[in-house]
């Protein structure tokens, strides 16, 4: 590659494929399947359009993406996968089929020509692309080390690969998106504190509480959220509560961010982690001077 015209960018496959195989939904027969297929190519080209990625091609059932940076081309996939994790199963005849993606995250120079990349960073995500099951994300530590703090904090190692033309060893990543992911990960985080503190959060009507037995919850318009919401700017996955060595923290991991309001003072917290204290209330996505419709209460003794 020629390496003087050559730019570093984070470079993302995406493939649908079925969520309880890796086998491609293109193969299978069924016209409804196929026009969904479609249809979710064109929505999640636009996801990856929102975080600022650029569509190189699609391939059938699969697209290749550049960003400018990895935190850019992180937050697109999560934002992918909450997306058709989101969608409903169809019908193939007589059986219902789920769809899933696959994602292969790499970071490095890129040659442009002709509408088209070139490059090891392509091979190298192409082959983390392979790596990967339906609904995971996975990635190598020149794309991890580039992250936010948390979502370097949502990733585990899962492996350590040879990939073709490279002589040392790849560690690959997971990054954890979904909601019994990051729940395992919290409860890890969690479990070393005592065991008497309670966090009470209230909404519309509705009493929830975080503590040692139930260390984190999950907030968003996902319907595996443990407190959904209804803001049509939160997240499917917006934010997490947690209770972590005798502190509770408010996690946000959102496209538009929460506004936590503690103390009389409102702080606007995006991709970051407060500590919770007293009481306050939080409201996601938009701020309270534009009246939003479910505000979060929350006491923490």
């Amino acid at each position: 590659m020629d390496h003087a015209n050559a730019s570093e960018h984070a470079v993302m496959f995406v493939r649908i494929c079925n969520a309880d195989s890796a086998k491609r939904p293109g193969t299978l027969d069924d016209a409804a399947i196929r026009e969904r297929v479609t249809a979710l190519l064109s929505e999640l080209i636009q996801c990856g359009e929102q975080q600022g990625g650029r569509l190189v091609k699609t391939l059938g059932d699969e697209m290749l993406f550049t960003f400018p940076s990895v935190a850019q081309a992180a937050t697109a996939a999560c934002h992918i996968q909450e997306w058709v994790d989101g969608t409903g199963p169809i019908r193939d005849g007589g059986a219902a089929v789920r769809l899933a993606c696959r994602v292969g995250l790499h970071f490095g120079p890129v040659l442009f020509e002709n509408g088209d990349i070139f490059g090891d960073t392509v091979n190298v995500a192409a082959r983390m692309l392979a790596i990967a099951k339906p609904t995971q994300i996975i990635t190598t530590t020149p794309a991890r080390v580039r992250m936010p703090p948390i979502l370097r904090a949502n990733s585990r190692l899962i492996d350590r690969t040879q990939v073709k033309g490279k002589q040392e060893q790849l560690d690959i990543f997971e990054i954890l998106w979904c909601h019994d992911d990051l729940t395992h990960i919290s409860t890890g985080a969690a479990g070393t504190g005592p065991r008497g503190r309670e966090l009470d959060l209230f909404l519309d009507g509705e009493r929830f509480r975080v503590n040692a037995e139930q260390p984190t919850l999950v907030i968003g318009r996902s319907r595996a959220a443990d407190i959904p919401i209804r803001e049509e700017l939160a997240s499917r996955q917006h934010a997490r509560i947690e209770y972590r060595r005798d502190s509770f923290f408010l996690v946000d991991q959102s496209t538009n961010g929460t506004f936590l309001e503690q103390d009389g003072i409102v702080t606007f917290v995006r991709r970051d982690v407060m500590l919770l204290s007293g009481t306050g209330r939080i409201c996601f996505g938009r701020p309270f001077s534009e009246n939003p419709g479910q505000v979060l209460n929350f006491d923490a003794g």
